[in-house]
């Protein structure tokens, strides 16, 4: 019936053999009926039709199928041929879907109608169509017995009385034709032709018009002065100052060019010493159409030769040694995975808080660490290389069997991107419980973690590093929402101002309990705090570059976010050296 469908969804003929096909009988007589006179009938698809027998007619119809003209030629027999008769197609499709006629009931009408009586399960049906004939179609296999065969018996008689209609027996054969395609397969390989043809512009489409990262590589020399600022730790200050100075230019050569709409970021990787003074290394971002490929990278080395030729007294620069490669973007994310305190998603936004909660992004502080004891979020930690975290010792002084934790990573507490079993735990020797000094210990993990863009260590700072008064630090953690509250499970962030310890020691602060060995952050008016169980999780500063650094480590507090109370963070530039000489980073 499926051909039906396609064709004739709006001939009532059709969709009656559609949809009460089950009523038709089970019986089909192949063969003419012995006696019956044969007539041949045709149809065109200019509504043309025909049938010759004794006698023999051509008329037209207004269709435009074939199908439907030789149908009415079949129908133009019925009415005028002597019952029985045996009608010949030369359409195995006229036959196809006729030859589940067994009988059929014939009734000339002026009015196109459809009567229906229902009896039970079965349906009896005039279909009126093709100007003044109608078909209707009753089961041969009445039910018989019983309630329902009656009924059924009972419909038949009553419609075949209204309809006066006389029986007439009919058997359809076909002569061979020349072979044609199923319709189904002409579907089948329409469609075919179709998702080929669709697939293939979508791919022009995207490879040809439609814009795409691309991602390289820089290289250059300067000669005469040496670096060694390989990113995995903290550069010096002068590489630093350095590395900003070359990005500050970048960004204005390539603004200032003809391709500043296709420029997204530029930045400098590392500062490698060489035989004669140091190799910078350079990461760039474009974006635009594939067919400037070419001619993008010319013009990319073009203006960065210009910018050395432009600073070379400056950074005693060497244009000819510009090296320009298009890299992946596998590639590109190894470049700065290896490194420390880069973000894959900057998260900052001034007003966030850990108390009452703002989530922060994936990727934006790759280095945080949940503690997790004996399964549950307990504490935080900040991942500080490929096998060690930094925390708070007071996070393990009643908890200090290294085989009851484990350490998640990621934004999502409960579904981490990968998790460490802990092999030892590091106290600081000075550190004695439930005090408040030297509250820092080392986490070794039993096994290494990968860098991924979502799992990066944070740079540690050098111990000659100073925090002033309103330097703006960020402090993160899955830790209570509010004193005793619920625990979030993504990760919340806090933007944080610092304050001199001198405020924070006032008699109506914290009254003389912060040390040089510790630092305040948060407000004095107590909107933003870190809360329980986000000890020993990172309070991180930025330098002039975007590159984070581990300041403090959230230590303790009178309450979380009270007015006058701020936080209170070990200061981890006090314990650099000791660091050292645990881990040798």
């Amino acid at each position: 019936m499926g051909v039906l469908d396609n064709h004739f969804q709006k001939t009532k003929l059709f969709q009656f053999l559609k949809l009460t096909n089950w009523i038709l009988p089970t019986t089909i007589k192949s063969k003419p009926v012995e006696g019956a006179e044969n007539v041949f009938t045709d149809g065109s698809s200019n509504g043309k039709a025909c049938y010759s027998g004794s006698k023999s007619k051509v008329f037209r119809k207004p269709y435009t199928s074939a199908q439907k003209a030789k149908l009415a030629a079949v129908i133009e027999v019925l009415t005028a041929f002597e019952m029985p008769v045996n009608v010949t197609s030369d359409s195995s499709y006229m036959v196809h879907s006729t030859q589940s006629i067994e009988n059929a009931q014939l009734r000339f009408n002026t009015d196109e109608q459809l009567m229906t009586c229902r009896c039970g399960s079965r349906i009896l049906q005039e279909v009126a169509h093709f100007g003044k004939a109608a078909l209707a179609f009753t089961a041969l296999q009445n039910q018989k017995g019983g309630h329902t065969g009656k009924r059924l018996e009972t419909c038949h008689k009553q419609a075949l009385k209204k309809l006066a209609i006389d029986k007439i027996s009919i058997a359809l054969h076909s002569i061979p034709s020349q072979r044609s395609w199923p319709l189904w397969t002409t579907i089948l390989i329409f469609l075919g032709v179709a998702a080929i043809l669709g697939v293939t512009i979508g791919l022009l489409v995207h490879f040809l018009a439609v814009d795409k990262i691309y991602y390289y590589q820089g290289d250059f020399h300067i000669s005469g002065v040496t670096y060694n600022d390989n990113c995995e730790n903290a550069g010096s200050q002068a590489s630093t100052n350095l590395s900003k100075d070359i990005e500050t230019k970048m960004l204005n050569a390539f603004q200032n060019s003809g391709i500043y709409e296709e420029y997204v970021k530029s930045e400098v990787i590392k500062l490698l010493p060489n035989d004669n003074g140091s190799n910078v290394q350079l990461q760039l971002k474009f974006k635009f159409l594939p067919a400037k490929r070419v001619s993008m990278r010319t013009k990319i080395k073009a203006i960065l030769h210009q910018m050395l030729k432009d600073n070379m007294a400056s950074w005693n620069a060497v244009p000819a040694s510009i090296e320009l490669k298009e890299i992946s973007k596998a590639a590109s994310e190894m470049l700065t995975n290896n490194c420390c305190g880069r973000q894959l998603a900057n998260s900052i936004i001034t007003g966030n808080k850990i108390v009452n909660g703002k989530s922060a992004q994936a990727g934006a502080w790759p280095w945080q660490a949940s503690m997790q004891w004996k399964g549950h979020h307990y504490c935080g930690a900040s991942l500080i290389s490929s096998r060690w975290l930094l925390s708070a010792a007071h996070c393990f002084a009643k908890r200090n069997n290294s085989k009851d934790w484990t350490v998640n990573f990621g934004t999502v507490v409960n579904k981490p991107y990968m998790t460490r079993k802990v092999q030892k735990i590091i106290f600081h020797e000075n550190y004695s419980s439930p005090g408040l000094h030297d509250d820092i210990a080392l986490v070794q993990l039993a096994e290494e973690v990968s860098f991924t863009k979502y799992i990066r260590r944070i740079c540690l700072p050098e111990a000659k590093m100073k925090l002033s008064q309103n330097d703006n630090v960020v402090v993160t953690g899955w830790g209570t929402l509010h004193m005793n509250g619920a625990f979030p499970v993504i990760l919340q962030e806090a933007f944080l101002k610092i304050i001199d310890n001198n405020i924070c020691n006032a008699p109506y602060a914290l009254s003389g309990s912060v040390t040089d060995t510790m630092l305040c952050a948060g407000f004095m008016s107590g909107e933003a705090d870190a809360c329980q169980n986000d000890s020993g999780g990172p309070l991180t500063y930025p330098d002039s570059r975007n590159i984070w650094h581990l300041v403090g480590i959230v230590s303790w507090g009178d309450g979380c976010g009270k007015k006058n109370k701020p936080g209170v963070y070990t200061r981890v530039t006090s314990y650099r050296n000791w660091i050292t000489s645990k881990t040798g980073l």
